[in-house]
């Protein structure tokens, strides 16, 4: 009698097995949505969370059976830029983010290029009614009846709610997760693009949508899937901690050069946001004959934080920087030879010429310490006064130099479709 128990218990389990995965299986002429999250400056999903596993082996697994049963399939890739965030650097990360996860099923699956499309979801109105009716938030329900109002007037009366604390706790907590998913929509074309057709027509009221049966919260504004066109885009290599680490860069200040100074640089990208930059000046003129000496030396490391930008080669920073400088000036009479320390901040930009080159520009701000001694030049030798001290605050470094990206900025040219 228990092995009976045991072998209906076993049969039981087979078939609840069986049914989950009859359920998770995707029909011919219907649609699917499966989000993924990323964290901050990551270009691939983060495979911590338990739940992006999930949903990469259940995608990759309905794709594998669509495409062995020969059905027509599309792969709609909709990212994100949330309220108030639809500009060139949120659309950046977000197409980066979709080139990246397309080759990375493309190579799993086998699915030629022409099977996805990259939408950009711009306030993405429909994907933040479901986050908010997820959440614990109190005014969830009256944010939704909000965005389920007349589209024009939605940040207006969102920024009106509670004097707009709303909204400020909205673009601190809630519009990230917004920026920081991609949805992928995936089925036959019909239904996919009836889906997401859907969500157009409710952007356009609620009031339209409801009259034509349209069942979901909100919607985006996004292009009808036509023909799918390929782009080649420049699009950031991903590495499992952040995207822009590895990209060297080295430099030559143009300003020194034409005064004679050659300078050298060497920048690393140890992180999306942070390089370390070194560099060395040096001049070594001297004629002893006619008393005249220009010699100088100065080595100066920074620490540079880089504002978000879809490429190494292209953005705006600040940095800090100390520094040290050896000096010896004569010009036919007195002479001065010392030594200094200095420190400060630098703020810059660097915007691409080529696929490899960049020009920098950049000030250093700070504060200098010398000390010195005069000399005078007597029968062959030098005749040397006692040591002097000086302090200076202001400008210590002005920079246009050309950069060059032995690697294209970590840069490589892949195809998508938009």
């Amino acid at each position: 009698m228990r092995n009976l128990s045991y072998i209906l218990l076993g049969m039981l389990l087979l078939c609840s097995l069986s049914a989950n995965s009859q359920d998770d299986r995707i029909s011919a002429d219907s649609a699917r949505v499966i989000r993924f999250t990323y964290r901050i400056g990551q270009n691939t999903p983060d495979m911590s969370a338990r739940v992006n596993k999930i949903n990469l082996s259940r995608l990759i697994g309905n794709l594998n059976s669509l495409r062995a049963a020969g059905d027509s399939l599309i792969v709609d890739l909709t990212y994100f830029c949330a309220p108030g965030g639809i500009n060139a650097i949120n659309r950046g990360v977000g197409e980066s983010r979709a080139n990246v996860l397309i080759k990375d099923l493309a190579e799993r699956t086998q699915l030629p290029d022409s099977v996805f499309v990259i939408t950009n979801g711009e306030e993405g109105w429909d994907e933040l009614c479901k986050i908010l009716s997820r959440s614990d938030i109190d005014d969830a329900d009256e944010i939704i009846e909000i965005i389920k109002g007349r589209p024009d007037e939605r940040i207006m009366r969102l920024k009106k709610l509670n004097n707009g604390k709303t909204y400020s706790m909205l673009k601190e907590s809630v519009f990230p997760k917004l920026r920081e998913g991609i949805n992928v929509t995936f089925g036959s074309p019909r239904a996919v693009d009836s889906r997401l057709t859907a969500i157009r027509m409710f952007n356009i009221g609620g009031s339209y949508a409801d009259s034509c049966g349209i069942n979901c919260l909100c919607a985006y504004k996004a292009p009808p899937i036509q023909k799918v066109i390929e782009k080649v885009v420049y699009v950031s290599l991903d590495t499992p901690d952040h995207s822009f680490a590895g990209d060297f860069a080295l430099k030559t200040n143009l300003i020194y050069d034409f005064i004679a100074t050659p300078s050298i640089e060497l920048e690393y990208r140890f992180h999306r946001n942070w390089s370390a930059n070194v560099e060395y000046d040096m001049a070594w003129w001297k004629n002893k004959k006619k008393n005249k000496s220009y010699e100088i030396a100065i080595a100066s490391p920074e620490v540079r934080w880089w504002f978000p930008s879809v490429t190494p080669m292209k953005g705006y920073y600040v940095g800090v920087f100390p520094g040290y400088t050896w000096f010896d000036f004569e010009n036919g009479g007195t002479g001065h030879r010392g030594y200094g320390v200095f420190g400060g901040i630098s703020f810059g930009l660097s915007h691409p010429i080529t696929s490899q080159l960049a020009f920098e520009a950049g000030l250093g701000v700070g504060y200098m310490n010398l000390r010195y001694k005069d000399y005078e030049p007597f029968d062959g030798h030098n005749v040397y006064s006692k040591e002097k001290a000086t302090g200076y605050f202001g400008p210590l470094k002005i920079k246009f130099a050309i950069v060059w990206h032995p690697w294209g900025g970590s840069s490589k040219k892949v195809k998508a479709v938009k």
